[in-house]
């Protein structure tokens, strides 16, 4: 009678309780490997694909209006505009704000992009004229260049930063 048990528990097909118990606690330890590992901030990633839409977006907006719009750079925002100074709404502003606030936190900084001083307390000024090409404002000359070297806009958050890339005479955007 035991033989005849023994013999059809082991016919059947399907997983012990210990296979099941140890494939949860290895696919537990792959999920909280991956929730927890050091730079993946899901904040600072969200903020980092929301500047990297803005910047495309307003790269589209001088190409489709056949004039030059900007982003100024701020340390904790960064605001849309045309050439003259006069804002620009951002597309999900509820309230036709051309500002769009940093989450908490998160600051910005740039390099290659130096400030405009028309714009008070701004750390960094890209704009794209008619052909999505990017200018810096030269304050040694207080005109606008073309970018020499690739702009870069740095998103921070407790010490993990992420690198926003605007390529010079393209305007492509990447990150790292």
């Amino acid at each position: 009678m035991i033989y005849m048990l023994n013999q059809s528990l082991k016919k059947q097909n399907g997983f012990t309780l210990i296979e099941l118990a140890i494939f949860i606690i290895v696919l537990t330890v792959f999920v909280v490997i991956g929730v927890k590992w050091p730079g993946k901030s899901p904040q600072l990633g969200g903020q980092e694909d929301q500047l990297v839409s803005d910047i495309k977006y307003i790269q589209q907006i001088a190409i489709t209006r056949h004039k030059r719009f900007g982003i100024v750079f701020y340390p904790t925002k960064y605001g849309f505009y045309d050439f003259i100074a006069n804002p620009v709404p951002h597309p999900a502003s509820m309230s036709s704000s051309n500002i769009i606030n940093l989450e908490s936190g998160i600051t910005l900084s740039t390099i290659n992009l130096p400030a405009n001083p028309f714009f008070s307390g701004s750390n960094g000024v890209l704009l794209f004229d008619r052909f999505g090409i990017p200018y810096y404002y030269n304050t040694g000359t207080s005109t606008w260049d073309l970018l020499a070297s690739t702009g870069v806009v740095i998103l921070t958050v407790e010490g993990e930063s992420r690198n926003i890339a605007i390529t010079q005479e393209t305007g492509m955007v990447a990150t790292s």
